[in-house]
Parts: structure tokens; sequence; C-alpha cells
């Protein structure tokens, strides 16, 4: 089994990554995904593409190569109240919002203020993944977050570039996996790609999902008709 979309992929708009859309998709192309989606951080990252990058990104055709093509941001948690950094007008031309956590944009004192935060992050209609989960300075209460997003209809990412980072984030994507199957969270299995040579790789996500008998029906795009109806986006 393998993903038919990468729904996290970077490009060299932010200075921290390494490859073009191009190469991002061609890369796609030759892995024999069917679609990929650019989400390339949000604005008030230090390094992240201008406001205009998301203003214009209508110009980016929806197929390309013969692969789907979907328009989406990175939106960092700006505060403990949730807001974000997609901010209209150019939320309205996104396909979809990933929201997540980076220590640059906001720092959390506590536990709770993270929690916090990602709780009132999921009352934004426009959220439909929070992505890395497992990162961050505090494990929380994972299960009251992930009721929420189930609540709030919003899949939980499984991301595979966590576990290139610290011991623990590995730990804590498990842990995470297991309240999903238990709770029958949707979840995405995504690549988090800096360099194109990452995109699709997700083996070893999948790895750990079988080592604790993880319902794969809850993996939204290992098909990419059901990530599309998922996120409620309409083929032209």
């Amino acid at each position: 089994m393998n993903i038919e979309i990468d729904l996290h992929t970077h490009t060299l708009a932010n200075p921290h990554a390494y490859s073009t859309m191009y190469e991002n998709i061609m890369e796609a192309k030759a892995k024999g995904l069917k679609g990929i989606a650019v989400t390339d951080h949000g604005p008030d990252m230090e390094d992240s593409p201008h406001f205009w990058h998301f203003n214009c990104i209508r110009g980016i055709p929806q197929e390309a190569y013969g692969l789907k093509i979907l328009k989406g941001i990175e939106a960092n948690i700006i505060n403990k109240d949730g807001e974000i950094d997609a901010r209209p007008p150019f939320i309205n031309k996104l396909d979809f919002v990933i929201v997540s956590y980076h220590p640059p944009v906001y720092n959390p004192k506590t536990p709770e203020e993270l929690e916090t935060a990602y709780l009132n992050a999921l009352d934004n209609p426009c959220v439909k993944i929070i992505g890395h989960l497992d990162r961050g300075p505090f494990e929380i209460d994972y299960e009251k977050v992930i009721l929420k997003a189930k609540e709030n209809n919003v899949a939980i990412e499984l991301n595979r570039h966590s576990l290139n980072l610290e011991a623990t984030y590995k730990e804590r994507l498990i842990k995470i996996a297991q309240i999903c199957n238990r709770l029958k969270v949707p979840v995405t299995i995504d690549s988090d790609a800096h360099f194109c040579s990452e995109v699709g790789n997700v083996g070893i996500v999948f790895d750990l999902l079988e080592e604790i008998n993880f319902d794969k029906t809850l993996i939204l795009n290992t098909d990419i008709n059901k990530t599309f109806k998922f996120l409620n986006i309409q083929e032209d």
C-alpha cells in the first residue's frame, strides 16, 4: 500500500526547502503518485513566502504533467487563541489548510497553552488537517485534541519527516496513531518533503502502522478520490 497523493510538501519558496515545484511534481510522477499538494509555510514564519505567493496561487494549474495539483498552505498557529496566519483574502484561494505548531512563530510556556492553541485552532472551519501533532516542546493530551478534530471533521497527519527529528517524536506519532485507530479518526500520511527526493517517501510510516494493526480504511490519501471528497474539492 502507498499514498496516491502527498498532501504536505515544500518548495524553495521557503528558503529552508531546496527544490522547485516542478522538481517535486516530477518526483511524484516518477514514483507513480496521482497528485501532489504544495503547502509552503504561512507568511508569519520568518523565511516563508510573501503574502503574494498565496494571493496569486490560483495561477498554478489544477493538473500538470499528468498529476492533480492542490494549492494549500501549512499555516502557523500564532497564539493561544488558535489564530493562524492563513487570512483573507488569500485563504479563499486555497484548496485546503494544514495547521501546525512551529516554535519560531509561537512559543507556549506550558503544555496547557499549546493544547489550548490546538483546540482553538480547530474551531476555524478552514482547517482540514492538523500537521505533525507529535512535535513540540511538550507532550499534550492528544486524545482531547483528536476528539475535537473528529467532531470538526479534521484529519490528523502522520508525518514522515518527524521520524528524521527527535526520537521522542516517533513515540508520540505511534501514540497518536493508536488513538486515531481506536477513535476511528481519519489520517493522512505525508512526507513533509523539503527536498524533491523525499516526496512520497512514507513507507516507514506504513511499517509503523502495520505494527499496531492500524485500520487502513482510515487513511485518506491512499485514494485520491477519497482525499478530494474529504477536502470537499470539486474538479473542473
